[in-house]
């Protein structure tokens, strides 16, 4: 039985790594709603969620949460840059809850670091509260991104004839 349990782990394994490098769109304009320009972002998920899964089933001992809890605020944080940076999806509504996702996981990643260092009580209403704070500013500065590659993009060019080249 066991066999066919890691034989079906590493099937599942195998088809969503297959899905998250290929399913990609070269047209930013698609009636699919999860299309995005490249896959490394989903692959750099993927690979990440299969780490942490794998470190926090084989590592029970305390000074390994300690290492969980870095590694997932260390990852957070380079998820959110790169995040920014990239802008992975076309639409607008998946871009959000996306980028919200990230702040969240950011923000809960920080709670378990504190939670870790202080032994104190009440951290999950901190989260609750924070996560409608935290989604609403992902959105803002999503904006505000897309706000500034219009603006950079729009005053690079001098003439008509530069829209052209």
């Amino acid at each position: 039985m066991m066999i066919f349990s890691c034989f079906g782990i590493t099937l599942f394994l195998i088809i969503g790594f297959m899905i998250a490098a290929l399913y990609n769109e070269t047209q930013p304009v698609t009636v699919d709603a999860l299309s995005r320009l490249d896959s490394n972002f989903e692959l750099i998920i993927y690979i990440y969620r299969l780490f942490v899964s794998i470190l926090s089933i084989y590592c029970m001992t305390p000074y390994c949460s300690w290492i969980i809890i870095i590694v997932s605020l260390l990852s957070s944080i380079y998820f959110l840059v790169y995040f920014f940076r990239v802008l992975p999806y076309y639409n607008t509504a998946v871009s959000n809850v996306f980028g919200s996702m990230l702040g969240v996981y950011f923000w809960v990643c920080i709670n378990a670091l504190l939670t870790k260092i202080y032994t104190v009580h009440g951290h999950l209403i901190v989260i609750l509260v924070g996560v409608p704070i935290v989604a609403y500013v992902m959105q803002v500065l999503r904006e505000k991104k897309i706000e500034w590659i219009m603006t950079t993009t729009i005053d690079k060019f001098t003439s008509d004839i530069d829209c052209l080249n």
